[in-house]
């Protein structure tokens, strides 16, 4: 994990960097007003009636899927260049302390000979298959727990409001409900107003008619007193059956015109009862569309606030699917760069053995050459050593010749010494090509051989030193 972690630390992320949280910190505002549920209240108070749906929900959700469907638009893509500018610096400044901790264990003329910029695109492009395939299941669940997070929070959202389209199409349906309900109750008292107008009209006339009646009574009377009230009954029976027919019609009219007034008064009592019922209508009327009003303000105020969510959400998630293709190549990227890597590694190996080889190689000719050269060397002291002493061949008995000094072998070198001639360039030079050795067997057969020399006890001659 520590590699997990460099690695994240190089692409920019924190070593305690959480997905959900970051998602869910743009809704952190809207869990001040939410309930035990994590659901936030809605503070609607509607009346007992919105209880009623009709068929008219339905068509409000078919409508709120072309709405929402409107608002994933490819717009709302965001630009990442300055955080990919500023992940790829982070990466860059990562990988040259890689590049620079690696030099700096590595001997000076391997230095020399190494290319840090390709050692940085290399590690820069390449990365390990269990740290990718690590990074790509952290992305993977990173991405899936946004979206359904996302979705979770959509599915909430879309059910309130669903919910608060069902109470605003109650609240519309109440509205229609008491409009129609104003309109026949102005049809009503229109039509009362025109009755009471034409029974007050017939109650006018009627009065007239009954004044007009008074009068002519009043008259007939006086007419009667003037005539003479001490006729004889035979001369007025005439005048009598005028008068009685008179007060009948009187009578009638009076009765007439009591039932006129009684009507009216009804329809006066009547048309007082419907006027305080369209006052408390209009009452009515007046608070229900004010409940409205706030109704429709408190939904578009919800609606706004999850269109504002849901940007946020797709933007996140625009951001996070930008971010996951850019991850995506960079991982290519380094794929490739490991790819190229590996094969330099390779070269590279190849090479090292080929030069542990080829050191090895002269070690062991040199280990000979100078063994040839001790043994020449030798032999080369004994022969002077008799040259300058005074042979004698005619010498009857001669000392035994001293038995040659041991020379001590020469332990082949191991494979450590390469450590200790890193620092020195000549072993890249070519050795000289050894001499080919002699056969001293072979060579008696042919030309002259000096006759072996007693060799003194005095081996370092300033003559023999003199060879070197």
């Amino acid at each position: 994990m520590s590699i997990f972690n460099s690695f994240k630390k190089a692409l920019g992320f924190p070593d305690t960097y959480d997905d959900e949280n970051d998602v869910d910190s743009d809704d952190a505002d809207q869990t001040e007003n939410a309930d035990d549920t994590g659901r936030p209240q809605l503070d609607l108070t509607l009346p007992t009636r919105a209880e009623e749906t009709g068929a008219s929900n339905s068509a409000k959700k078919q409508e709120s899927v072309p709405q929402a469907e409107t608002t994933d638009a490819p717009g709302n893509q965001p630009e990442t260049a300055d955080n990919g500018a500023d992940t790829d610096a982070l990466a860059s400044k990562a990988f040259d302390c890689v590049v620079e901790l690696f030099n700096s264990i590595q001997p000076d003329f391997v230095k020399q000979c190494l290319d840090t910029e390709a050692q940085r695109r290399y590690i820069t492009e390449h990365i390990d298959s269990s740290l990718r395939e690590a990074l790509n299941h952290a992305t993977i669940q990173a991405r899936e727990a946004g979206r359904r997070q996302w979705q979770a929070e959509r599915s909430r959202l879309s059910a309130d409001l669903d919910s608060l389209k069902k109470q605003y199409a109650s609240i519309k349906r109440r509205s229609e409900d008491f409009q129609n309900a104003q309109l026949s109750e102005a049809r009503q008292k229109r039509a009362l107003s025109d009755r009471v107008h034409d029974l007050e009209s017939q109650v006018a006339a009627l009065e007239a008619e009954k004044e007009q009646f008074q009068i002519e009574n009043r008259s007939m009377a006086n007419k009667l007193r003037a005539s003479g009230v001490l006729r004889g009954i035979d001369t007025s029976s005439s005048d009598t059956a005028a008068d009685t027919e008179t007060a009948k019609e009187l009578a009638e009219t009076k009765a007439a015109l009591e039932k006129i007034n009684t009507e009216a008064e009804s329809l006066r009592t009547r048309c007082k009862e419907l006027e305080d019922e369209l006052a408390q209508n209009r009452k009515e009327r007046d608070e229900m569309e004010a409940e409205m009003q706030k109704s429709v303000e408190i939904i578009d105020s919800h609606i706004a606030d999850f269109e504002h969510v849901k940007k946020k959400k797709d933007a996140r998630i625009s951001q996070l699917s930008s971010s996951l293709k850019a991850a995506e190549k960079r991982i290519a990227g380094l794929e490739k760069a490991l790819d190229e890597k590996n094969s330099l590694l390779d070269e590279a190996s190849s090479l090292t053995e080929s030069l542990r080889s080829t050191i090895e190689t002269n070690l062991r000719t040199h280990a000979d050459v100078e063994h040839t050269l001790r043994q020449e060397i030798n032999m080369l002291r004994g022969n002077q050593t008799l040259v300058d002493t005074n042979p004698s061949y005619s010498a009857p008995a001669l000392t035994a010749a001293p038995a040659e000094p041991e020379i001590p072998e020469i332990k082949e070198s191991k494979i450590s010494a390469i450590d200790d001639l890193m620092d020195n360039t000549d072993w890249f030079v070519a050795p000289d090509p050894v001499p080919l050795k002699k056969d001293p067997e072979v060579e008696e057969q042919f030309g002259y051989k000096e006759p072996r020399t007693r060799q003194t006890r005095q081996l370092d001659d300033d003559k023999q030193l003199s060879l070197f």
